[in-house]
């Protein structure tokens, strides 16, 4: 039911964003759609800061207030432009099965911040040491082998910059 509505409002921004402004997503070049994904991120980012303007969050203010009506209204502009990004990261399949890999995405992700929390995450130690790319990450690392002199030893390297990660990804696994 869920994944339905979730479907629902994929397909009606899809609909949106070609028919209303005409953006066809799967014939546009990989920089097209990494342009319109970086002014997506801009505009949903304005949308937060102005969610934000709806609450007391400055510490250094006095007042305490929350505009639940506006910030909820700022809430659902900025997921409109999530929605978008979805839709321009992966052009080429339709609503439900987008939904559907959201959905799964979400809940393995959070999996891996649960078990972050169990073994007392501190946020750097799991961490490639060159590009910061979190390693316990679903496809952070690909495995290989090294033969050097015949030891025939397990290579583990970061995708995101081949940094070799071995030693941190077995102190992580214990």
């Amino acid at each position: 039911m869920t994944e339905d509505r979730l479907s629902r409002m994929i397909e009606l921004q899809r609909k949106l964003q070609t028919e209303t402004y005409g953006h066809d997503f799967t014939s546009m070049s990989t920089q097209d759609r990494v342009n319109f994904i970086k002014e997506n991120v801009l505009a949903m980012t304005d949308e937060l800061h102005e969610l934000l303007a709806e609450t007391s969050w400055k510490p250094w203010a006095k007042s305490e207030f929350l505009n639940e009506e506006k910030a909820f209204s700022e809430l659902i502009d900025a997921w409109h432009f999530m929605m978008n990004i979805m839709i321009a990261i992966t052009p080429d399949i339709g609503a439900d099965h987008l939904a559907n890999l959201f959905t799964a995405s979400y809940f393995q992700k959070r999996e891996v911040n649960v078990q972050r929390q169990e073994d007392g995450y501190d946020g750097q130690s799991t961490k490639c040491p060159n590009c910061k790319r979190a390693l316990d990450d679903v496809g952070a690392t690909v495995v290989g082998h090294s033969d050097v002199r015949g030891s025939h030893e397990v290579l583990v390297v970061c995708v995101g910059c081949a940094t070799d990660v071995t030693h941190i990804v077995k102190v992580m696994n214990g």
